[in-house]
C-alpha cells in the first residue's frame, strides 16, 4: 500500500533495484546512454547517488577498493602505452551487463 511516499513491504518479498537502468535514467543523466566521460567533469548530487556500479549499503562489492586500485593502475598503464581506434561500435545488447556486439577496436603499440 503507498503510504504517502513509502510502501509497505510483506515480510519475506525480495526487492531488487535494476542499477543498470538507474545508471541510465535521463531523470539523472543527459543522454544516458551516450558515451560522455564530460558528464563527470561536474556531476550534480543526483547523478552521484544514481550512479553504484559495487551497490551500497552492506552488501555492497567486497572487492570495491582493490578494483578502483587496480583500475587506476591497470588504465594509466594501458594507455602511455598503446592508442585505440573504435572501427566498429557495432549494437549494444543487454544481457546481465551492456555489451556491445560486434563492437571491433583496433589496438597499436605508442611509437
Amino acid at each position: 500500500t503507498n503510504q504517502g511516499r513509502f510502501y509497505k513491504i510483506p515480510k519475506g518479498v525480495i526487492v531488487m533495484c535494476p542499477i543498470f537502468l538507474l545508471m541510465r535514467n535521463p531523470k539523472y543523466y543527459d543522454e544516458p546512454d551516450e558515451f560522455r566521460p564530460s558528464r563527470w567533469n561536474n556531476p550534480s548530487p543526483e547523478a552521484l547517488r544514481a550512479f553504484l556500479p559495487y551497490s551500497t549499503g552492506r552488501r555492497d562489492c567486497v572487492g570495491q577498493a582493490l578494483a578502483n586500485a587496480e583500475i587506476a593502475t591497470v588504465i594509466s598503464n594501458v594507455i602511455c602505452k598503446y592508442k585505440f581506434t573504435v572501427a566498429d561500435c557495432g549494437k549494444f545488447y543487454f544481457s546481465t551487463t551492456l555489451k556491445p556486439k560486434g563492437a571491433r577496436l583496433f589496438v597499436s603499440k605508442c611509437d
